[in-house]
């Protein structure tokens, strides 16, 4: 059994545990709730040192079913909503989706650090903010806008002071299939002391039945598998000998063959020079998109970086795209509010009626000129006619098209059975 179904098979089984006692909560009212958890930065934080566990031994163990919930996002049953998340081609707003995600995994991952069954909670003496989403699979890329989508998840891993939240999201469809599977995705929560900014220790994640531990197994294996990749990144080691290879043939193909000379260059047909598939954008960030520690809310940042994307998609190809897969974003700093963000998307690879996009986000001084990168993003689009080739002209953009080609196979190495004959309840 693939972990996708593994995962459908949990949330189904859980979702029955929680049938009579679970609470219906739409979009906006969790997104009220939560500030009641987390201390917000507008107030002066003193915080009591017997508060902030020092050992993941010293919290007490949880299961996946401790940190289930659901919420809806009525978007179809309300004309209010239905015109935010509408499309101008008649679609649901992906980004829009996304923003609900990040929030809601905040949300899955504050049930199981805090006992919701308690009189009294209190306010988390620390942050949970969003460090990387793993990845995103689409089902369906092109969502309805006229009937209601339902999120669900639960925490799956846990390390050290970091939470892996499992999450799905269905429509509302018809009989015999009430609910309609749209996506998988998976994010890593990590919590930081609140006035120190270090890492807090997380409560122990214990599987309750076989299907639990194996979906733990799978954290484990997930958290592995990324520090592989890191490991093996371009930044650090050359192409292999099949990445030369690669390269190399892109490079012939684009000598005029009518000249003995490397530096007579030309492009052939089927293929578009990288630096033609680029776009660029720059987004002000405002008070009004902070989040409750005060930094840009992550959510909004993967929003801009998605409708960037899908434009260049969109542009290069001149057919609308539909987005398939979602990976790799890293938030590697947080996002200050005033701060300029650069964003630059630009198509890496092709294969058939795929597109892979990158977008890198860096947050620039204007006065300095000092620019780092916060965000890198890869994103799978498909369309319904074959797409030109990329062509790389210099060495940087070499390597971004097999960085490129290494997420489009992993990914599709990692998606064609998965998404095989999923039961939905």
């Amino acid at each position: 059994m693939t972990i996708l179904k593994l995962l459908h098979r949990n949330l189904h089984l859980v979702r029955q545990v929680h049938a009579q006692s679970r609470e219906y909560l739409t979009m906006e009212e969790m997104l009220k709730k939560i500030p009641k958890f987390l201390v917000p930065v507008t107030e002066k934080v003193v915080l009591d040192p017997s508060q902030v566990p020092r050992s993941q031994e010293a919290l007490p163990k949880r299961s996946m079913r401790d940190s289930f919930c659901e919420v809806i996002v009525p978007f179809g049953s309300n004309p209010d909503l239905h015109k935010r998340y509408l499309s101008p081609i008649g679609w649901v707003r992906i980004g829009r989706l996304l923003e609900d995600m990040d929030i809601f995994a905040v949300w899955v991952g504050l049930h199981h650090l805090l006992d919701m069954k308690a009189i009294k909670t209190r306010p988390l003496p620390y942050n949970l903010v969003t460090a990387l989403v793993d990845q995103i699979r689409f089902v369906h890329g092109r969502i309805s806008p006229d009937r209601d989508l339902r999120l669900s998840g639960h925490v799956s891993y846990v390390g050290k002071s970091s939470l892996e939240v499992s999450l799905a999201l269905h429509q509302f469809g018809e009989k015999p299939h009430p609910w309609n599977l749209i996506t998988h995705a998976w994010f890593v929560m990590v919590l930081r002391d609140a006035v120190l900014d270090r890492a807090v220790p997380a409560n122990p994640l214990k599987p309750a039945s076989d299907l639990e531990l194996k979906l733990y197994n799978q954290g484990k294996n997930n958290a592995l598998r990324r520090m592989t990749d890191t490991e093996e990144s371009l930044l650090r080691k050359p192409p292999t000998e099949q990445e030369h290879f690669i390269i190399h043939d892109l490079f012939l193909r684009t000598l005029n063959p009518e000249k003995h000379t490397f530096q007579s260059r030309v492009r052939p047909p089927g293929y578009i020079w990288m630096e033609d598939a680029k776009l660029k954008k720059v987004v002000i960030c405002h008070l009004e998109d902070r989040n409750q520690m005060g930094k840009i809310f992550s959510g909004f940042i993967m929003r801009q970086a998605f409708e960037l994307a899908w434009s260049n998609a969109y542009v290069v190809c001149r057919q609308a795209p539909t987005i398939e897969f979602i990976d790799n974003i890293w938030f590697r700093r947080p996002v200050e509010v005033g701060s300029l963000l650069y964003m630059a998307s630009q198509v890496v690879f092709t294969e058939g009626h795929r597109m892979q996009v990158r977008v890198c986000a860096q947050v620039v001084d204007p006065e300095s000129g000092k620019q780092e990168e916060t965000n890198t993003f890869y994103f799978t689009f498909v369309v319904s006619k074959e797409v030109d080739q990329m062509l790389p002209r210099a060495y940087h953009e070499s390597m971004l098209y097999l960085e490129g080609r290494r997420h489009f196979v992993s990914r599709s190495d990692r998606q064609e059975e998965e998404y095989c004959g999923l039961d939905v309840p």
